[in-house]
C-alpha cells in the first residue's frame, strides 16, 4: 500500500469517526432542546394549576361565606368545573414529565 493510499484512508476514517461524533452531538443537542422546553412547558402548567386552584378555593369561599352553604359537594356545578379543569391541566403535566423521562432514557 503507497503512502497516498494509506493517507487517503486515514482521511477517511478520520472523517467518518469526525461526522459520526458530529451526528451523536447533534442528537444530544436536540434532545436537550426537547427536554428544555417541556420542563418550561411543565412549569407553565403548574402555574396554570396553582391558578386553578386559587379560583376554586375562591369559589368555595363564596359558597360559604357569601351563599351561607352549610357544605359543598365535588360534584357541585362550579366546583365539578374547577375541578375538572385542574384534572386535566395534571395529566398534561404528567404526559410531558413521562415525555421528558423517554427522552433522559435515550441516553
Amino acid at each position: 500500500m503507497s503512502f497516498m493510499d494509506r493517507f487517503e484512508s486515514g482521511l477517511q476514517k478520520g472523517l467518518d469517526v469526525s461526522r459520526d461524533m458530529f451526528e451523536r452531538a447533534r442528537d444530544k443537542a436536540k434532545d436537550l432542546s426537547e427536554v428544555g422546553i417541556l420542563k418550561f412547558e411543565i412549569r407553565q402548567l403548574e402555574t396554570q394549576v396553582e391558578k386553578l386552584l386559587g379560583q376554586l378555593g375562591s369559589k368555595v369561599f363564596k359558597k360559604f361565606v357569601e351563599e351561607k352553604s352549610e357544605s359543598i359537594a365535588a360534584t357541585d356545578g362550579e366546583v365539578k368545573l374547577a375541578i375538572g379543569e385542574i384534572e386535566d391541566v395534571k395529566r398534561r403535566i404528567e404526559e410531558k414529565e413521562l415525555k421528558v423521562k423517554e427522552i433522559q432514557a435515550k441516553k
